[in-house]
Formats: structure tokens, sequence, C-alpha cells
């Protein structure tokens, strides 16, 4: 079974996940201390307190300003370093991006170094002893470089690895574009895979992550060409997405996160109990679980009823008989060298964890393919899977010699329309027509208004200028697997339910089934109402806030500490300067 792209999680995740020992609904100004830096929590942002906003603009020209920033009317001022100062026009801005994340970096630990390990290998597939070097981030320093494209002429494939000191709680999605062959790991968990060579894609997936300690992160690029790799973003609640900062990442040298994901097996855990709606995939050292207290990833919206496959090859020390032995609390199936060793596919209500084992006889080899299949339709559930020697007293972990499966690509191409889409599709909230997005939760709908609760935009919003309401987060994949054309309601299940959107309150959606007539399902199963198709065309503009939702317009106008979108399809609005994260033209 191949496995698809994640995506799909509740709306919860988003908004109640996100805690930094102080609330988000904490008023404007109030400080905290974090990580050693002086911060303030303004609109679900960190912001340094000792001082302006930071900021680089791009003129037309394509000269660049990084300093203060200030909007006054019909202009944005930047002041740089030595006291020099630069105003542009609508006219004469091409982007402006404001740095409001950890502006003051947190302090290194005992052990720590800044920035990231890169290794170099002499081929394609990370195979061998590799050069390794020490570099600021994400990229191919020129002396590094050097000393790597001597190593080889033919192919070379790089790894950069080190850790993440998270500044906050939450739900984090991790997102990279490439056109090249590229993977992303966080913690062990693949969050992005891109197989392609030469096309464009995008992938993205989310993970939960503790604020106040480092998380282990691993990019892989396979292609050989030593050209400036891709950046990892990131994005969370109140933080819009954007590059992972340069001053969050380090290195230990008693940690080695490479080998988080070149021992195990590769796991799928999927939304129901069927093998479908995958919602993540990582690599797992053992096959010993027992999900006693809350089913896996309940933040994602994973209930007891779920499934998993782990996959990858498991080598043999010496010839001879084995048994493979499984304790399970849910339906398993292993199979070795593309048979079943051994099956128990049944999950009894409230019956005590079940045994199997099975002798095989295998020879000394390199590995064998192994797959293990798991499913649980009730609560509790447990896995514990042993192979050993069927004569003497050795009885190896089954962890040992397991080599993982290379994850499934997970992207989507970005033709030229989309590669100036905003990041908000993957958020709970309303997509307009024109491709903008606010995260301003839906109170109510009937067939020709939606209610919003208040917000940066109007709380009223006319039904035909919508193209979907997100009651959960989901990245535009989901627009591609459901078809541009088709109008419904996709479930958290992964099943899609067509009809026309009838009305909509807290509790239920009532739709116009073509195949159930008039029909009503709880809110709480859907994920997505899709209502019509998004618009190919790129805005003049676009805006990132700080409350994660991106608005396009015709035109925009500065004023003091503010900007006023003009022709805004749902009417014209003015977001203030302490709320926006980016603006961006793409007129030519």
């Amino acid at each position: 079974m191949t496995a698809r792209a994640p995506y799909v999680y509740p709306a919860s995740m988003f908004f109640g996940c996100l805690s930094l020992r102080c609330s988000l609904r904490s008023p404007p100004g109030w400080s905290c201390g974090l990580l050693g830096g002086s911060l303030m929590l303004l609109g679900g942002v960190l912001i340094n307190s000792a001082g302006g906003e930071s900021a680089e603009s791009i003129s037309r020209s394509g000269e660049s300003t990084r300093g203060e920033l200030e909007f006054r009317t019909d202009a944005v001022w930047v002041r740089n370093a030595e006291g020099r100062s630069v105003s542009l026009g609508v006219e004469q801005l091409k982007r402006l991006t404001v740095e409001k994340i950890l502006t003051k970096p947190p302090r290194l630990e005992m052990g720590e170094t800044s920035g990231l390990e890169v290794s170099y290998y002499t081929n394609a597939t990370f195979r061998g002893v590799p050069m390794r070097a020490s570099v600021a981030g994400f990229v191919h320093e020129a002396a590094v470089r050097a000393r790597a494209q001597a190593l080889s002429p033919g192919p070379i494939s790089s790894r950069w690895a080190g850790q993440i000191a998270v500044p906050m709680d939450g739900v984090f999605r991790f997102s990279v574009m490439s056109d090249r062959p590229v993977r992303l790991w966080i913690q062990g968990q693949c969050v992005a895979s891109i197989r392609s060579n030469g096309v464009s894609r995008i992938s993205s997936a989310e993970t939960i992550l503790s604020g106040g300690r480092p998380v282990s992160v691993v990019l892989e690029e396979s292609d050989g060409l030593l050209e400036r790799p891709p950046q990892p973003k990131w994005s969370a609640p109140g933080l819009s997405l954007q590059a992972v900062p340069s001053s969050l990442l380090r290195t230990r040298k008693d940690r080695d996160p490479i080998l988080e994901i070149t021992r195990g097996l590769l796991v799928t855990y999927f939304g129901n109990p069927q093998f479908g709606n995958p919602r993540v995939i990582r690599v797992d050292s053992d096959l010993a679980t027992n999900w006693t207290a809350q089913p896996p990833f309940l933040d994602l919206g994973m209930s007891w009823r779920f499934s998993a496959t782990w996959e990858g090859k498991v080598s043999v020390p010496r010839k001879g008989s084995y048994r493979i032995s499984a304790d399970s609390d849910g339906g398993v199936q292993i199979s070795l060298n593309g048979q079943t060793a051994l099956r128990r596919w049944n999950d009894r209500p409230g019956g005590p964890a079940g045994h199997a084992a099975f002798p095989v006889s295998l020879e000394a080899r390199d590995s064998y393919p192994i797959k293990v299949e798991f499913f649980n339709e009730l609560p509790p559930a447990a896995l514990h899977i042993y192979w050993y020697p069927s004569q003497g007293l050795e009885s190896p972990p089954f962890a040992d010699g397991l080599i993982p499966a290379e994850p499934p690509d997970f992207s989507l191409a970005v033709s030229a329309s989309e590669k100036g889409v905003g990041p908000g599709l993957d958020r709970a909230g309303v997509v307009l027509c024109d491709g903008s997005m606010t995260v301003q939760s839906v109170l109510s709908a009937t067939r020709s208004q939606l209610s919003l609760a208040s917000g940066e935009i109007a709380s009223k919003v006319a039904l035909d200028l919508v193209s979907r309401i997100q009651l959960a987060a989901s990245p535009d994949a989901v627009g591609a697997l459901v078809g541009p054309f088709r109008s419904g309601v996709l479930l958290h299940d992964g099943d899609f339910l067509e009809g026309e959107l009838i009305s909509m309150d807290a509790d239920e959606v009532r739709l116009n089934s073509i195949l159930f007539g008039a029909h009503r399902l709880r809110r709480e199963r859907a994920a997505v109402i899709f209502l019509r198709p998004l618009r190919a065309s790129l805005p003049r503009w676009e805006i990132l806030t700080t409350s994660g939702s991106s608005y396009r317009s015709t035109e925009i106008a500065f004023g003091p500490r503010s900007v006023s979108l003009k022709g805004f399809m749902a009417g014209d609005f003015t977001v203030g300067q302490d709320k926006v994260v980016s603006i961006e033209s793409f007129a030519p």
C-alpha cells in the first residue's frame, strides 16, 4: 500500500495547543521571560521588547534596506544601523518583511554550538563515510562547498543535522519548496518529502513540539548540484509561515539526529482502521508501544480507531531458525521477505491482549524486507514484537538490525501562478475565491452569508465570495485530492460527502446531498466545506498578518502606522503596522 500525504487535522489544535507559560490571550504588552531573552506577547507573536520592529525592504530596483520600520502617510520608512532612512511609496515597494519572531536569540546551553553540521557523501544515496563541516545554517558555505566538490566530480548528497531551539509549545507546520529531491525530518518525523527532480514542488506536514527545549532536525538533499539548498519554513498559531531562523539552530556533539532516521522502521499512522487518511510518517526505533493513556497523536485528531504500517529491512546475524513473536491489543500481520510470517487479524472488544509466535528459517544475508501492519478499533491498543533464535537463551530485541524504508513522496507541483500564494491555506478559517484567507472562525452560515467571529475583516461575508470553509487545518493538497469543481464536505476520516451547503451553526452542517437529499452531520465530523474553485490568478498585493491570515488586494495605501487594502474582495479595511508580517507586490 502506498501512503498518501498527511493532510487533515482538527481545528482545535491550532487554537488550543499553544502556550508559553503565559496565555496567548494575554493583553498586548504583558512581558515574560523565555530562553534568556526579554520578550513580549503581541497578537500571539514574540517580539523583542527592547526596541522597535526590524524589517527588510526590497524596492522594485532590487535595493535592499534593513533596519527600524515605520509606516507613514503614503510611504513606508526603514532606517538602517547607520541612521540613513529609506522611503518607499506604493509604486516603489516590491517586498517588505517584518522581523517579529525572536529578534533576540536564546542563550547557548552547555555543550551547544550555533549552526548545524553538514555531511557530504560522494554519491546520491547517503552511503559511505561523509565529509563533515560546521555551517551557519541551511547553506553551502563557499569553502565547505569547494572541499566537497573536490571529493567527487560525480553526484553528491548532503545532510544538514542539528537541533532547533523551539520558542513555544504547539502544533507546527513545516514546509519545503524545491525543484530537487529533498526530505525534512523533525524529531524523527518526516514532515516534507519531494522525490522528483527539475519541477518545482512543495511538501508539508505538522508535528507537535514543546517550547523551551531543542528538537532534532535533518534536511536531506540528494541531487549533487551543491546549489543553494531549500530553506525549511514553519508556522504555528500566531506565527505566520516563515523561514526557520538561523539564530535558533544548534549542534550538540553528544547527539546525532541522523541516527533517528536511519535506525528502525518507517511507520505511517492512519486516521482510521482501514489504512486510509495518513496522518504521521516517522521512523520508530523499535516496535514496542502501549497506548494505554490515549491514542497516538491525539492533538492531531487521531482517535482509538487507527491503523499503522512499519516498513523496512531487518538484517540477520547468522543462518538459522528464528521465531517471530507478537503481543498485541489490535490486529497485527507480519510479512518477512514477501511472505506472511504471522497473522492475528482481529481486535476483540474488552478482551486481553493476544499472543502469537511463528518459526522462520533464514539465511545469513545483508537484510530481509519486512512489513508490519496493525489496526485498532476500540481502546486500549498495544503492540510488542520480538524475534529471537529458536535455540539457546539469546533473545535480542526486534529493533536489532532494522533499516527504515524510504518515505513516499507527498508533494504537490507548484505552478507559476501558485508561487505567489500566501501560506494561509494550511490553517482553519475561511478561504475567499481570490485566495485570501482569514483565520476568523465561522459562527454560522446560510445559503447567502457567513457570520464570522470578530477580527480583522467584517464579520459578515457574502457566501458567493467564499471558496471553502476550513473547519480544520488542511493545506491546498486537499483541494487537489477532492478536485477543483466539486462541492461538498470532506470529513476527518477522509470520506467526501458531495452536495450543496444549506446552512451551518455551532452544532450541525446541513447539506443538499446528491446521494442523500437533505442531510445533516455533526460539525465536529467536518474538516473542510468546499463551495467553489479558487480563481487561478496572481494578486497585485498580498499582506500577511500576525493572526496567520493572508489578504490579497488590487490596491494598497500607507497611512500613519497602518496600511489600507483597497479593492479587497470582501470590502476595504485597514491593518495596523503592529499586525503586519509581510507585504509583497506581484505586479510586473
